[in-house]
């Protein structure tokens, strides 16, 4: 791959690679310069970005299928926290787009989205904020294969193993509750009997793998936003 223009952005410790080959500028984290060799003053920001990245909390927000958590994490969002996307609703809406009409139904879907949520995991690493929400975690899916009735894939086992090992997310895990019925979707196709069910597996997968979990109760986008906030 050909490397041209280093150059810094005026975020602290980002960088822009521009990768003439793609014809498109990538943003890469500090910690991988090395693969483009070393200049003067990056040391520096490479340290910076391994002291945002030892500070900063990984918080998880969950809660079974139309909880209301999607609306949550876009409220943190627009209040200025660094987020991180859910990863399955982009699997699903990229296989239905492919033909796929229920790809839940499909082994292989785990993986694909336990993949899909590592990229996006370690592309917020480049992140500065000091409190991250992560919409959704690999816990989710674990929950998720448990419930589906699928045997937990090796994939799935290493990346539950290094999360907890390496202590990625904060122990405290924000579950929303559900709000008492479900809107489908073409992404969520899903009893209102179904989402209790596979709420309360999802919940104690949550705690047999060593998190805390904070009840996020009903109530108004700014009440549940604002019980988040408390415990920051």
């Amino acid at each position: 791959m050909k490397k041209h223009a280093v150059r810094l952005s005026g975020k602290a410790g980002r960088l822009l690679i521009a990768v003439s080959r793609l014809g498109t500028t990538s943003q890469i984290c500090p910690k991988d310069i090395a693969i483009f060799g070393t200049r003067s003053g990056l040391t520096d920001i490479g340290r910076r970005q391994e002291h945002f990245q030892a500070v900063m909390k990984r918080y998880i927000v969950t809660g079974a299928p139309g909880a209301g958590k999607t609306a949550v994490i876009r409220q943190l969002e627009f209040d200025g926290f660094s987020v991180v996307e859910e990863a399955a609703t982009d699997v699903i809406a990229l296989w239905q787009a492919k033909g796929i009409v229920e790809p839940w139904t499909h082994p292989e879907f785990i993986d694909a989205v336990v993949n899909l949520q590592r990229t996006r995991e370690r592309r917020a690493d480049c992140a500065t904020d000091l409190v991250q929400f992560h919409d959704r975690s690999v816990v989710c899916t674990a929950a998720l294969a448990d419930y589906l009735g699928f045997a937990r894939s090796q994939n799935l086992q290493r990346e539950l193993h290094r999360v907890t090992t390496e202590s990625v997310f904060d122990r405290r895990v924000f579950f929303l509750k559900n709000l008492g019925f479900v809107t489908p979707t073409d992404a969520r196709r899903i009893t209102y009997e179904e989402t209790v069910r596979f709420e309360l597996i999802h919940e104690q997968t949550y705690r047999d793998i060593g998190f805390d979990i904070t009840l996020i109760d009903r109530g108004s986008l700014s009440e549940r936003v604002k019980q988040i906030k408390h415990w920051l």
